[in-house]
């Protein structure tokens, strides 16, 4: 008998700030990459939480969710103008869902592969 794995709403908020910050590690990235050594601590941790991210969202299911949370956070765009992006296709509340399944399919995704606790560390 397999358990379910359940995401507390404390996991979805880290989750989502780790997300929001993701556009500034990205920056940071070509910071160091442009000016510093590439090889520091802080330069590893910060590729390996952007890379997990964009193989995290590779693996949600659903290519409509993809594509909004990719929207959402790999483009770094805000909440009003992804709901304005997706209006012709989807109602706000269906935008709202599915960011709320991608962000719980990411930290169950994090949770199995056992990269939830790096992910959500400063």
């Amino acid at each position: 008998m397999t358990k379910t794995l359940e995401v507390s709403k404390a996991e979805y908020r880290q989750m989502k700030i780790t997300l929001e910050q993701y556009r500034k590690n990205k920056s940071l990235l070509g910071f160091f990459e442009a000016h510093c050594e590439n090889n520091s601590a802080e330069y590893e941790k910060l590729n390996k939480k952007v890379q997990m991210i964009e193989s995290l969202i590779d693996l949600i299911g659903d290519e409509e969710i993809k594509k909004i949370i990719a929207f959402r956070y790999l483009k770094g765009q805000p909440h009003k103008i992804t709901v304005l992006h997706f209006a012709g296709m989807y109602s706000d509340s269906t935008i709202d869902r599915r960011i709320i399944t991608g962000i719980t399919e990411l930290i169950i995704a994090a949770k199995v592969t056992g990269n939830f606790e790096f992910l959500i560390s400063s």
